[in-house]
This record gives structure tokens, sequence and C-alpha cells, in this order.
């Protein structure tokens, strides 16, 4: 009876012609970076890879998200870059094989990765350590394999299978928005240059976008240009997309 009541009561509380369901679709948060049906372009990356020894690690920025426009991408969209972006990625990955072919190299790691939130930007590929001082929206479980010449300063071939094992609603300006969801994955595919850092580290500077591999009906993310150390624009387009 008293469940009745309370039932009752949320009813006459609700707006004329508001069902309880509306009410309650009007609390889900909207998402993002989904990129629709499969195929779909879900988000455009910039970033870098560190190897040391067998350890991986990656970061960069987000600079097309599907869902988003640019102005909120970026704190100020005619200078986008790691300093301006909203959305960064950071993970680490270790190595699983290796395979040396005539003039090339070809690794695999399983690792995982973190999309972070921050709203005033402020990352530095100075300071990896600033593309996740954010807030952790999404996590993945990533399995990447990086093709690359096998001389010291080459070109690099990375495709990076990510797999949302969580995802965060999140305040975003007047709304409230979720990367993704669980069980969605997604393909990455970039093209980068390699080169040799202090430390014996070797860095790639990279730049792709992310397809869906599962995902909901919608707008895809926008074909992106971008500039990397030794790659100069380069068009990335998911299939289906030009």
């Amino acid at each position: 009876m008293v469940r009745r009541a309370i039932f009752l009561l949320v009813l006459a509380i609700l707006p004329l012609g508001t069902s309880p369901t509306a009410a309650r679709q009007a609390e889900e948060p909207r998402q993002i970076g989904v990129g629709g049906a499969s195929g779909a372009a879900a988000f455009a990356v910039v970033g870098q890879t560190r190897r040391r020894n067998d350890r991986l690690s990656f970061y960069g920025y987000l600079s097309r998200v599907a869902g988003l426009t640019a102005e909120e991408v970026f704190t100020d969209p005619d200078d986008p870059g790691a300093g301006t972006a909203r959305f960064t990625v950071f993970g680490s990955a270790d190595l699983d094989s290796r395979i040396e072919l005539d003039g090339m190299v070809v690794e695999s790691f399983s690792g995982t990765t973190r999309i972070y939130t921050n709203q005033g930007g402020g990352a530095d590929y100075a300071v990896p350590e600033s593309f996740f001082a954010g807030t952790a929206v999404a996590e993945a479980d990533a399995s990447l394999q990086d093709v690359r010449a096998a001389e010291e300063d080459g070109a690099a071939l990375i495709a990076v299978d990510l797999a949302i094992t969580t995802a965060e609603p999140f305040p975003f300006g007047d709304e409230s928005l979720r990367f993704g969801q669980p069980g969605a994955s997604f393909l990455v595919t970039a093209l980068g240059a390699t080169r040799d850092a202090a430390g014996s580290a070797v860095v790639t500077d990279f730049a792709g976008t992310a397809v869906a591999a599962t995902g909901a009906p919608g707008e895809g993310a926008p074909a992106t240009r971008a500039r990397v150390d030794g790659c100069v624009g380069v068009r990335f387009l998911a299939p289906g997309h030009g």
C-alpha cells in the first residue's frame, strides 16, 4: 500500500504529459565516442608511444569525438593540440611477442588504457603524467600491434583493439555524458614515425582513428588531419567514410 502511494505521488509530481519511462530516459547520460554502427568513426587520437625494454606506455589526446563539437573537444578550437584538449588517454602494456622480418619488426603488447577528461586542458608531451591529470571516465583492455621498420628511425603502423570495461557518467557543461559503454569495442589504426629518445627509450609519434567494432546506430566522428613528426597531412578515414 505504501509503495502504491509513493508511485502515485511520483506520477503527480511529473510534468503533464511526461511518462515515467520518459523521465528515466531524461536522466540517462548521453553517450559520446561510440561512433554508431560497426565501422563508423568513433574518435580520433594523436599521441606518442614510449618503449623501454619490454614495457610500452602510450598517451595522447582525442582530436575528434563522435557526439561532440570542436568547441567541446578543445578549450580553443582554433589552436587544437595537447594543451587545449579536454580528453586525453594514457595506458601501458607489456610485450607478448616479437617477430623480426626482412627490414621489419612486428611486436604485440597487451595492457590497459584509460580515457580522461580535464575541462581546462593542459596536457604536455614533456610531462607524460599530465595526460592522466584529469578525471578517468572510461577504462579499456588494449591489445596493440606495432609494425615498424627495423632501422632506428622509420615509419610505423599501429593497430589497437580496445574493449571498454568501465564507463562512468561524468558532468560536462549542463549535461551528463558517458564515453562509450562496457562491452563496446573499437579498432584504432594509426600511422607514426619512430625515433630514439633520451634514456634508451624508443618513441613513436602517431595519429589515427578509432572505428566501432560494436555500437549503436548514430553519427560517427568526421575524418581528421594530423601532424606528427615525419608524417604531415595524413588523412584517416573509417570504412564507408570516403
